[in-house]
């Protein structure tokens, strides 16, 4: 992970944790990306509409995607496994990283492959 090295940046979620985040780590996520590049992140960046457990999920997957000595199919797999999760979680997470052509497809590949991703029932408010 030699990109991960350098400075960092503050991350606070909607429920007030705060987190130190190697910058290059935390610009995979393209709403972090832009607030950074906006002059935003110099006294943290409040990310008012994210929960802490989706701020750990964001930032897990934005330290596997900077991780420059990964294999692209390792990649590929990991990121189907990392979507196994509820629809609500599933679209928070689009949400902030702006990935949603990535985690679809990671959905896409569990639907091939037999699995009924969309089973989780979730109500409209958690939306």
């Amino acid at each position: 992970m030699a990109k991960e090295e350098g400075k960092t940046v503050t991350v606070k979620s909607s429920d007030g944790e705060v987190l130190e985040v190697v910058e290059a780590v935390a610009k995979e996520s393209q709403t972090i990306r832009q607030m950074i590049e906006d002059g935003c992140a110099d006294s943290g960046i409040p990310l008012s509409n994210v929960a802490n457990n989706i701020l750990a999920k964001v930032i897990e997957y934005c330290k596997k995607h900077v991780d420059d000595k990964i294999q692209e199919e390792e990649l590929k797999a990991w990121d189907a496994e990392f979507v196994e999760v509820d629809q609500a979680m599933l679209f928070n997470l689009i949400l902030v990283l702006n990935e949603d052509l990535w985690l679809v497809e990671g959905q896409q590949e569990r639907m091939i492959n037999g699995a009924n991703v969309w089973n989780w029932p979730v109500a409209y408010d958690k939306l």
